[in-house]
Parts: C-alpha cells; structure tokens; sequence
C-alpha cells in the first residue's frame, strides 16, 4: 500500500464539537464512545517541520503528527499534560520538569520518584487516562484548569485515536499530539518529544542508548541455538494475553511468543510445549512461589511452573515487561535475555539495573537495592520501603539453556 493511500485511510473528515458548557467543562469525559474506524496505519513515526508564524502575536510552530493530524503549537513548551501512563513516564525520563500535571500516581513509588528528583509529581493534579486496562477517564475540566501547552499522547493506534484526540483538543483549547511507537522505534519518539520541547541534546543521549542496546542483541542473537517458546502472561491472575509488545520482545530475543488469546485458557496449555511463563503481576507470581490462592490453583497445571520454569518482572516505576512499554524496549530486554539465554546475554545485570535507572530516571540505587529488585537477595521488611520487597524464585532466573 502506498503512503498516500495510508494517509489518505487515516484522515477523518473534520467534525465541529460543542463545547459540553460555557467557561470550564464539568466532569470527566470518556473519550471514544462514538468511535470510527481509523482504518489501516502506517507503523512508522513520521518526522516533522517547524516553523515560525505569527497569530495573535505569539510565535508558533506546527507539527504534523503520527496520524497526519497538522498541530499549532507554542515555539516554547513549558507547560506538559501526558494522556496517559506510557506518556507520562516517558516524559518522566525526558523532562520531568516540564510536566503539568500526571495521569495518575501511585503513591507507593513515591520514595522511588523523589529519590529521581520528581517528588513533585505526588503533588500535580491528576488529570486521567485517555486509554487503559481499566479505564479511560480523562478530565477535560481538570486540563483546562491547569492550563497547559499541550496534552501528549503516546502509543499504539487505536481504532477511536483520531476522533478522541479532535474531541479532546476541541474541548480543552490545548493542542493535543499523538506519537505512534510500535516495538524498536523508542528512539525516534525520544527524538520528535526532544525536538518539541526543547531537549533534543538530553533526547539524543536516551535514544542513541536504547539504539547501542538493539545493535548488541543484533549481534548475541545469531548465539541463540535454542528458541524458547515463551508465554507471557499479564495481569488478571495472569490470564491477560495476546501482548504485542511483549510478544515483539521475545521473538527479537530469539525466542518464540507462545500464542494465545486476549484472555488465556490454562487449560489449553497444559499439554502444549511452553518453555517458560513470564508474569507481569507479582501477587500472581507469590501465589504460585508460595503454594496457595488462587492464581496457584489456576497455574498449577501447566508444565512449565511445575519444572519452576516462570520469573516476574521486575518493577521500579513500572514493570520492565508488562505496560508501558518503554521498559520492554529497554531494561527489559536485556532482563528477560539473561533470563531465557544466560550464557548469550551474558550481562552483569547489576551494572545494568544502576546504569539504566540512573540514566532514564536519576535514580542512584544501590548495590543491595538494585539485587533486590532483580530477586537475587530477599528484601528486609522494617526500614526499607516497600517498593524493594521483591521476591524471585531463584530456579526460575538461574535456569540453563
């Protein structure tokens, strides 16, 4: 298909919204009720122009975004609302300085954020989530009150994408800017939201660092003599499948995405030939380590958690397999290598786990924190936060090829 039919698939035609009421819109909004289909899309992050124009004298700048959508924006960005939690930690990696408000914050991370320098964010107005799991409760009142330069949104194209965007910005007078970032292109989403905001120098640093990540796994993946059939299991007791990121992940690893259902049938794998289980959800994975509940009860008849062959993600700020998905396209990639094919991804994962949160995050963690979050050492309960007390079955990480 051509570009031009791609594009012209993707623009919908323009529509005129009302305003909900006069001044501040009341309430929340849930975008996407009245959806239309966006139709076929182009995987690929377009690249954008900008130039100076003059309307009501300020200076602005345009930018054409990953849904052909032409946005006015301020030549000087200060002002940043994420629409969503995969928006929102990039942001939180790039410029956390600039955010305005968050979409949500999980308080128990607080200690982690503020030791990052972002312990201003427990203190923002939260202002929802345009897509989620769970919900999808934006606040088009909130954004107006807070008053900011623009609403970023980053991600997958969703069927309703555009329709919620124009319905969003329509109601807020506050440009709003979609990112597409399918599996391997974090680095050119980095580059665009550096060039947008003014911080293409520290932009470039994380993007040429995820960029020395692919081209090493590039090269250890022609080792991998064995490819794993790997299951990745999500939340709601682990039964949530049907991952596309994650699957990306396993199969750039060399190993082989286990297929399954957006809701996984256990039943199904027992007599199937699964490697590995890999969980996103550590209550989940407690239940199975311990020998009760029941997500053991679920779990317990497959192969694979019988031979001990299953680990959690580990998670600090978010998980590094499950959602968003700048963690699977960065530390998780090189845990889940060591983890699958120790002997090819032969990483220091120590070195890697301070290198990576002291790079994305100005988080310095220490040599005990850092073993703990991967598992190798139990977490102290007393002093220590919380957020530490991670627990991994040791056969499950230690396992051979």
């Amino acid at each position: 298909m051509s570009n031009k039919k791609r594009n012209e698939e993707l623009k919908l035609s323009r529509r005129t919204f009302i305003k909900a009421a006069t001044g501040s819109v009341a309430g929340a909004l849930i975008l996407g009720a009245a959806a239309q289909n966006t139709g076929a899309a182009d995987q690929n992050v377009r690249s954008f122009e900008n130039f100076g124009i003059s309307q009501g004298g300020e200076q602005l700048k345009t930018h054409v975004d990953s849904l052909d959508r032409t946005i006015s924006l301020p030549k000087n960005i200060a002002r940043v609302i994420p629409s969503g939690r995969f928006a929102q930690i990039l942001l939180c990696s790039l410029c956390p300085e600039k955010l305005a408000a968050v979409s949500d914050f999980d308080q128990n991370e607080s200690y982690a954020y503020a030791r990052g320098g972002m312990g201003r964010l427990a203190e923002l107005p939260k202002t929802g989530e345009m897509y989620s799991e769970s919900k999808r409760d934006i606040n088009t009142a909130k954004i107006v009150d807070v008053g900011a330069d623009i609403v970023i949104d980053v991600g997958n194209y969703k069927e309703d994408l555009q329709f919620s965007l124009d319905y969003l910005q329509s109601n807020t007078d506050t440009s709003t800017l979609f990112i597409n970032v399918a599996f391997a292109e974090l680095p050119q989403a980095y580059r665009v939201l550096g060039e947008i905001l003014d911080c293409a120098g520290r932009a470039e640093l994380l993007a040429a660092y995820i960029e020395e990540l692919y081209a090493d796994i590039d090269e250890r993946r022609k080792n991998v003599k064995t490819a794993s059939v790997v299951l990745y299991a999500g939340n709601n007791l682990g039964l949530r499948g049907n991952s596309p990121i994650q699957n990306a992940a396993i199969a750039y690893l060399g190993g082989i995405p286990a297929e399954s259902d957006e809701t996984i049938d256990v039943n199904e794998l027992t007599n199937r030939n699964i490697d590995c289980v890999v969980f996103n959800d550590h209550a989940v994975f407690h239940s199975i380590l311990s020998g009760e509940g029941e997500a053991h009860q679920i779990w317990s008849p497959v192969s694979a958690i019988d031979r001990g062959d299953y680990a959690v993600a580990p998670a600090l700020y978010h998980s590094w397999i499950g959602s968003p998905s700048l963690f699977p396209q960065t530390i998780g990639l090189i845990w889940l290598g060591n983890l699958l094919w120790p002997s090819v991804y032969d990483y220091d994962m120590l070195q890697k786990t301070k290198e990576f949160y002291n790079l994305f995050f100005n988080c310095a963690l220490t040599d005990n924190e850092a073993l703990r979050l991967l598992g190798y050492i139990s977490a102290d309960i007393g002093d220590t936060p919380t957020e530490w007390d991670i627990i991994f079955k040791d056969a499950a990480l230690q396992r051979a090829e």
